[in-house]
């Protein structure tokens, strides 16, 4: 049984760009094929490495050999939220480390970086963490 989807992709597409959040099996990837098919760029995060260190720290998704990402819901972050960020810096591996949240404010200290996720979004798409 197919249910009716009140979401129109192209028309939130067309506002530059959008995260589609929600639990695993429920048709998320199904209702991009139908609506976008070829028409967009789909970043599955999923097919994304992540980190875990032996201490539980753990850092969302790693982009290549540079870039460490870190996503939080909070409209308001903390200096907390960059824990498995500045776990992971430790190892020395990665040139950036950043913080993805729904804190409009933008901030940078070194290698550290809190984004506003449509602002992360931009550069992901203009490929300035490769």
């Amino acid at each position: 049984m197919e249910i009716e989807r009140i979401l129109d992709l192209p028309i939130l597409l067309s506002k530059k760009s959008f995260f589609l959040f929600g639990p695993r099996a429920t048709g998320k990837s199904t209702l991009i094929r139908q609506q976008l098919s070829n028409s967009a760029t789909v970043i599955d995060l999923l097919q994304f490495s992540y980190w875990r260190s032996t201490h539980g720290y753990e850092v969302d998704f790693l982009i290549g050999l540079e870039t460490a990402v870190e996503v939080k819901a909070s409209q308001k972050i903390t200096a907390r939220d960059f824990k498995g960020l500045k776990a992971l810096e430790e190892e020395k591996v990665f040139k950036n480390y950043i913080l993805v949240s729904q804190d409009p404010i933008n901030t940078r200290d070194n290698n550290f970086q809190a984004l506003y996720w449509a602002n992360f979004l931009d550069n992901l798409w203009d490929d300035k963490f490769a």
